[in-house]
């Protein structure tokens, strides 16, 4: 067992105990470094490996589809959100994705068109709840294609760079 909750739980007699401690009473065991990559796993959840390019799941040597955690889960959830058209997506909530659609395909060059894609971009991505900060670097036109360099820091203080093809 790679950490406990530090409660004794008698399943026996409580089959739903209740483990108030949380988080702050993790027990590390000697493998501190596995520790702490199934504690960022646990944390950002698990996801189906995508290729946007593709639009197709990636797929492992046994041609399963590959699956992603921790923090490369959350970067999955990001792009999924930037290539999502706000109420249009059949399992998320309508207040999530963005409108730019509209934005994208034309005057990407438009000091008025960049300064929307930031604001739809930081937008989405604060929805979050593991995310506290989303600063846009750059928007970058090429060709049909809009490139965004962000910067996102979460809740525990790490902050990811990334590239987003939109």
């Amino acid at each position: 067992m790679p950490y406990t909750t530090g409660v004794a739980a008698d399943f026996e007699t409580d089959p739903f105990p209740s483990f108030d401690d949380g988080l702050d009473a993790v027990v590390l065991d000697d493998d501190l470094e596995d520790d702490i990559a199934q504690y960022v796993a646990a944390a950002f959840g698990v996801a189906w490996e995508f290729d946007f390019e593709a639009g197709d799941l990636f797929l492992t040597n046994q041609g399963r589809a590959s699956l992603v955690e921790g923090v490369d889960a959350l970067r999955q959830w990001c792009r999924h959100i930037l290539l999502t058209q706000r109420g249009e997506s059949p399992v998320l909530n309508d207040d999530i994705g963005t409108t730019l659609e509209g934005l994208l395909g034309g005057r990407t060059t438009d000091p008025y068109v960049l300064a929307r894609i930031k604001q739809e971009v930081v937008g989405a991505l604060e929805m979050h709840d593991r995310i506290q900060e989303v600063v846009v670097d750059s928007v970058i036109p090429s060709g049909s294609n809009v490139y965004v360099f962000v910067t996102i820091k979460l809740d525990t203080g790490e902050e990811i760079e990334d590239a987003i093809g939109l």
